[in-house]
């Protein structure tokens, strides 16, 4: 059954997407990304490519102090809320 939902494939209004990520240790969030991606394209999502915060390794930096990802994120909303 799970083949069923490649094969339909439903005209979608395209949405905006973003993604944040937050991770520990020393993974590789490309995995993750990936598989993201791939769900928002397929959901006629756009601009999840350039729309993207992440915060790593907070096993040793807590998301909330990590700046880098707190201003992405907030580009990310302000890009979310344009008309």
């Amino acid at each position: 059954m799970p083949s069923m939902l490649f094969a339909y494939s439903p005209k979608l209004k395209a949405k905006k997407a973003g993604l944040i990520l937050t991770a520990g240790g020393k993974g590789n969030e490309g995995g993750a990304g990936h598989h993201i991606f791939v769900m928002f394209k397929m959901l006629g999502a756009t601009g999840y490519e350039e729309h993207f915060a992440k915060s790593l390794m907070t096993d040793t930096i807590p998301a909330k102090e990590d700046k880098a990802a707190l201003e992405d994120t907030r580009k990310l909303a302000e890009w979310l809320n344009e008309g």
